[in-house]
């Protein structure tokens, strides 16, 4: 499939490369591709900081993303990294949802390119989709187990 002409091809390539909106239909797929956008991250550059409410939804394309999370116990610049996000998985998924701020930091572990997704349109594909939903479901549900396991390390 190739895009219209009024559709940024790296966007598109993004879209379609994601196993996430593989059962998209070409209207809508389509569709996220005009309102998305692509954004590139060096190695070792913050994509979101603690305290950040994100404004668009990042699914992660290419590279790995770490997750720090800073110690409210011990010197203010020790934090520690609980998670590794892989191509596919949304940077922030929790607070997207709940529409709060972030607790941690995600941070390029490699060179990173990430799809920039406007809030309703997502929402609006998650709602649509059946697909879509079971996956943010099971990635919450990962998180959860992967929180857990931390928490009962840390007691």
């Amino acid at each position: 499939m190739t895009p219209s002409n009024d559709m940024d091809p790296e966007v598109h390539r993004a879209v379609v490369s994601l196993d996430l909106f593989r059962g998209l239909d070409a209207g809508a797929r389509d569709s996220l591709t005009q309102s998305a956008r692509v954004a590139r991250y060096p190695a070792g550059v913050s994509i979101l900081k603690v305290g950040d409410v994100p404004q668009a939804f990042y699914i992660l394309v290419r590279g790995r993303v770490g997750v720090q999370i800073p110690s409210q116990r011990t010197e203010p610049s020790f934090s520690a990294m609980t998670d590794i996000l892989e191509p596919g998985e949304c940077i922030g998924l929790v607070s997207h949802l709940t529409n709060t701020s972030l607790v941690g930091n995600a941070l390029a572990v490699e060179d990173c390119e990430c799809l920039l997704i406007p809030p309703d349109v997502f929402l609006g594909l998650a709602r649509a989709n059946a697909d879509i939903s079971l996956r943010l479901q099971r990635d919450l549900a990962k998180r959860v187990h992967h929180a857990r396991t931390w928490l009962t390390k840390l007691l």
